[in-house]
């Protein structure tokens, strides 16, 4: 394994973890080199003591790094190299190494590929439409720039790569726009399994809480989320909001909270274990204006929360089947967004029924069934 930071608190790092340990288990011989490391004594103790962790040094130069990969190759028998972090520059020293050897090369794409333009087209919406300035004239530039970077560096992993994986099927026309005609016998699709501590009980003591679950940002449509929230709370007000983490808008939610005179909307900040709430809230509230694979639908589906959120992005619907384990609503009909999430809130038989799918829905992510994909990628390579 291949990435950035490791160990650390986010997805990647997560699923680098469970997907590990599950390998070790099925008798695979696992090594993770990372250059930065996040709360390494306290994470460490999630990961099977098999598994061997490696770290560049700070003062190590780019040869230095290198020569350290060649040891571990040779030293660990490395057949496969897993890239995890396909965002993270860091190729350079990874790719110098393989082209000396026979060792395969997967490249896991985490995001939907054309996520960075995605951001920049969002990022300049927001200006356009909250904060108007001349930088809007810049947009044309910017973004044919990003465009041609984007372009380049997937062009570059692909064609390094042995295998290409992407998070969702619906993800291939995106990467085929990006780079033109893809060999398809190199393109694998494979989900991110759950990486939430698993219940003890499939009977949860369920409260009139809507949950949201993620960062405080533009991105996760927080905008969206207030205004629902605002409409739906002057109409039942045996209802909770509660809010599960942190980031640059968590001003923004407190100022409408005090301007609206909210009354049943409670800031819980980050919490690294979100496996409480999960349990206790029936709603999953998101916003998200895109993402690539929503790790929080699938983890609260474990726990019987019902989702709702916008099919604002492709894998949304590889999740949720809409009406029967989620809702979906068309991006961005925030009328629609009500009308169904009061009708979730007034009709617990369909509520509890969701509930139900949610749970057995949520399998089809276990991190037995998706580490069975890798092992068949693994094999598959080897043929």
């Amino acid at each position: 394994m291949y990435l950035h930071r490791y160990p650390g608190y986010g997805g990647i790092e997560n699923v680098t973890t469970y997907l590990s340990n599950f390998l070790v288990k099925y008798g695979v011989s696992v090594s993770i080199f990372s250059f930065e490391v996040q709360a390494e004594k306290e994470l460490l103790l999630f990961l099977d003591s098999k598994i061997k962790v490696y770290h560049a040094n700070d003062s190590d130069d780019k040869l230095s790094i290198m020569r350290t990969l060649e040891s571990i190759i040779e030293t660990d028998k490395i057949d496969i190299v897993i890239y995890q972090d396909s965002y993270a520059p860091i190729e350079d020293y990874i790719l110098g190494v393989l082209q000396k050897t026979g060792v395969k090369l997967c490249i896991v794409e985490h995001n939907v590929p054309d996520c960075a333009i995605r951001s920049l087209k969002q990022a300049y919406s927001l200006k356009v439409k909250w904060y108007p300035t001349r930088q809007w004239l810049t947009y044309p530039y910017r973004l044919l720039k990003l465009k041609k970077e984007v372009r380049k560096r997937h062009m570059l992993l692909y064609n390094w790569s042995d295998k290409y994986i992407l998070l969702s099927e619906k993800f291939y026309p995106i990467l085929e726009r990006l780079i033109g005609n893809l060999n398809e016998s190199k393109i694998w699709y494979i989900n991110n399994p759950i990486t939430i501590k698993a219940p003890l009980t499939d009977n949860f003591n369920k409260e009139k809480i809507c949950l949201f679950c993620g960062r405080l940002t533009a991105q996760k449509g927080i905008k969206y989320l207030m205004d629902i929230w605002c409409r739906v709370e002057e109409k039942n007000i045996g209802w909770k909001l509660v809010i599960v983490g942190d980031g640059p808008l968590n001003d923004y939610v407190r100022l409408i909270i005090n301007e609206r005179h909210l009354k049943n909307v409670i800031l819980e900040g980050f919490k690294s274990d979100p496996s409480p709430y999960y349990s206790r809230a029936s709603i999953l509230c998101m916003c998200s204006i895109f993402e690539g694979w929503m790790l929080s639908l699938v983890e609260a589906m474990v726990y019987g929360c019902v989702p709702i959120t916008f099919n604002s992005y492709e894998a949304a619907s590889d999740i949720i089947s809409n009406g029967a384990d989620g809702i979906l609503i068309k991006p961005f009909k925030v009328d629609d967004y009500v009308d169904n999430l009061l009708k979730l809130m007034n009709n617990s038989g369909l509520l509890h029924q969701m509930s139900h799918n949610a749970k057995l829905s949520s399998k089809r992510f276990s991190i037995d069934k998706i580490g069975m994909e890798w092992i068949h990628l693994f094999n598959s390579l080897k043929k």
